[in-house]
């Protein structure tokens, strides 16, 4: 095992967060995902037995154990939920000390269903060296809840993508309309767009009107402008929580988009690494120059196979090692980013291990393989 303990790492994929006190129910749900379908069914659905399955799960299991030992609790969830409460007192103190254990130096932090001044807010707060990505899908949300022409919309559209990288620094755009319509992202006419801004009320889901040609024109639109406004473009590939569109979240339908000649330009990043759908995301990264692979869990701590030992290994063989880069997903409670970036270092240094066993890699290759990984392949893409 290659002991990446001391690599610094730049997370690429993270959220805010904020001192919420854990009650046993919540360190239990983290490990379920729903989405707002389930988390909008009938009353009754998820009884307390429904949640207490999840701490039979590996998943759980893990979280509480390594939590115990940072905490120096017993291993058991109510053990954990009081230690880590206990600890709130002084959150800004307990935060440094989660993230120096993992050695975090530098966050990425999406803006997700926050405005840009929420995300500075909490940055600044935090006291650490960070930058924004910017969601289109929030972008495109609030303008539909306003616009009252198409014209309108595509020009308040390009102002805010461009805004977000040369006004408001953000480093990066990230779609996640795998989770709206899907990864098969047609192309599409300006009429076309234009016919599903007027009927985009026909089909309105949770989160605004669905209007697949619409969507799909202004992605288009926005990756072509990630390449002259000099920032990656990263998209949610594979599965997530309920509300992704399941039959259409396989990175591998990209692939028509990805080569046209002005697509070419941008530089992409898969979110997730597709998982499951590992084989095809690494095909993509390896075979497209402007393709890049971001390997964090789906949801944290939801599952172990994302980022066991095996899963990274297999990629290790197949990606060129400065096209991979690493991200937590953290949300909402920093034990989320420290999790996912133990646990990851762990398996990452055990695939990293098997190859200098092999004589595949000298251990100092692999040393630098894996601070690239977590530090020096993202500080190079998103140019922070």
């Amino acid at each position: 095992m290659v002991d990446l303990s001391q690599v610094p790492v730049l997370d690429i994929h993270a959220f805010s967060f904020a001192a919420h006190p854990w009650e046993r129910r919540d360190i239990t749900q983290l490990h379920w995902l729903g989405g707002v379908d389930l988390r909008e069914a009938p009353a009754g659905t998820f009884t307390d037995e429904s949640v207490e399955y999840l701490e039979h799960t590996i998943g759980f299991r893990l979280f509480v154990r390594e939590l115990a030992g940072f905490l120096g609790c017993e291993p058991t969830a109510d053990a954990v939920v009081a230690a880590r409460n206990e600890r709130l007192g002084d959150f800004d103190g307990y935060v440094k000390a989660l993230f120096a254990d993992i050695n975090l130096t530098q966050l990425i932090v999406d803006n997700g269903l926050q405005t840009l001044d929420e995300v500075d807010a909490f940055a600044t707060d935090l006291g650490m060296p960070y930058a924004k990505t910017f969601r289109v899908e929030t972008h495109i949300l609030r303008l539909l809840e306003k616009a009252t022409t198409f014209d309108a919309l595509i020009a308040d559209f390009d102002t805010g993508m461009e805004g977000a990288v040369r006004d408001r620094g953000c480093v990066a755009f990230k779609s996640v309309i795998a989770y709206r319509t899907g990864l098969d992202i047609k192309p599409v006419t300006e009429a076309e767009a234009r016919a599903s801004f007027d009927t985009r009320l026909d089909d309105v889901t949770w989160f605004g009107p669905r209007a697949k040609a619409l969507r799909d024109f202004l992605t288009r639109r926005g990756l072509a402008a990630s390449a002259d406004l000099g920032v990656p473009f990263m998209f949610h590939t594979g599965v997530g929580d309920t509300d992704v569109v399941i039959n259409a979240c396989n990175p591998a339908l990209l692939t028509p988009m990805l080569l046209e000649e002005q697509m070419l330009r941008s530089k992409v990043v898969l979110i997730h690494g597709g998982w499951p759908y590992s084989e095809e995301a690494g095909w993509l990264t390896n075979n497209h120059p402007n393709v890049y692979l971001e390997l964090s869990g789906n949801q944290p701590p939801h599952m172990e196979p994302p980022m066991s030992p095996r899963r990274y290994g297999d990629l290790l063989r197949q990606v060129a090692f400065p096209k991979m880069v690493f991200g937590t997903d953290g949300q909402d409670h920093p034990e989320t980013l420290w999790y996912y970036a133990k646990y990851s270092k762990r398996s990452m240094g055990k695939a990293l291990g098997a190859l200098v066993d092999e004589g595949i890699l000298t251990e100092d290759e692999a040393l630098q393989a894996g601070r690239g990984f977590y530090f020096d392949n993202a500080k190079k893409l998103f140019g922070v």
